[in-house]
């Protein structure tokens, strides 16, 4: 009878995460700085910390949002308002398991990302749907990812961890930190206080 229990106990597990698949989402897969904002939904980030699907310097696409095009009055305001947010700051990148490699068919990186705040934890809610609060994208779901953006207006839910938040911890209170990067953490620290918009901590511990 406790074989059978533990058999069906196992079942549960797994097929509660199967359709929950924001519970399997691990935000630290990669660090990276925003270096350039293309769109409201597309940047290019250079790698702090790589995973195996990263290069150098990778173009990434935000996952299950649409920007409106660059070339409309509406596309430039949201970009300009994206390139204030983003650039130059550092964040965290969950990247999309589904895809070959975690890559859309141009070849950018498909991620949910993050902001951090001045203890290095990733800020709820992610990129994705602060720009969709604030006007600037359109949800776009799209069933071929492993995301569920449905899960962003949800309380924080307990995730995994690659072990990079501490790695990245560690490399910025090193004494062998550079001030530039210094400067990059502290300007990510300030939008730790913007809980009026509903952004707080997700608290992950690695």
């Amino acid at each position: 009878m406790n074989l059978k229990l533990a058999i069906l106990s196992i079942m549960i597990i797994v097929i509660f995460e199967a359709f929950n698949p924001g519970a399997l989402a691990v935000p630290d897969e990669a660090v990276g700085r925003i270096v350039s904002v293309i769109s409201a939904d597309s940047l290019g980030i250079e790698m702090v910390i790589n995973d195996p699907r990263t290069t150098g310097v990778d173009s990434v696409r935000l996952a299950d949002i649409a920007a409106p095009s660059t070339v409309t009055p509406q596309g430039k305001a949201a970009r300009k308002a994206a390139d204030l947010l983003l650039k130059d700051q550092i964040v965290y990148i969950d990247i999309d398991e589904n895809s070959t490699l975690g890559r859309n068919e141009w070849g950018q990186m498909v991620c949910v990302i993050y902001l951090i705040d001045s203890r290095y934890r990733p800020i709820w809610p992610p990129v994705n749907r602060m720009l969709v609060d604030d006007g600037h994208a359109d949800l776009a779901e799209d069933g071929n990812n492993e995301f569920n953006s449905s899960a962003w207006w949800e309380d924080p839910i307990p995730q995994g961890s690659k072990g990079n938040i501490s790695k990245y911890k560690e490399i910025m209170t090193s004494p062998k930190a550079s001030s530039e990067s210094q400067n990059s953490a502290s300007k990510s620290s300030v939008l730790d206080m913007e809980s009026n918009a509903g952004r707080i901590n997700i608290g992950y511990r690695a």
